[in-house]
């Protein structure tokens, strides 16, 4: 379980941005990556 299966965006992704969601089990399996969303991105 990686935590954003309680996350909810109702909102559209950039193509970008969802390709690191769909991504991301693979991307933090291994811990070294930071997902961070600043204000207004």
């Amino acid at each position: 379980m990686t935590g954003f299966e309680k996350i909810h965006f109702k909102g559209t992704l950039r193509d970008y941005q969802q390709r690191v969601i769909d991504n991301s089990d693979k991307y933090l399996k291994d811990g070294k990556i930071n997902i961070v969303a600043a204000p207004g991105s």
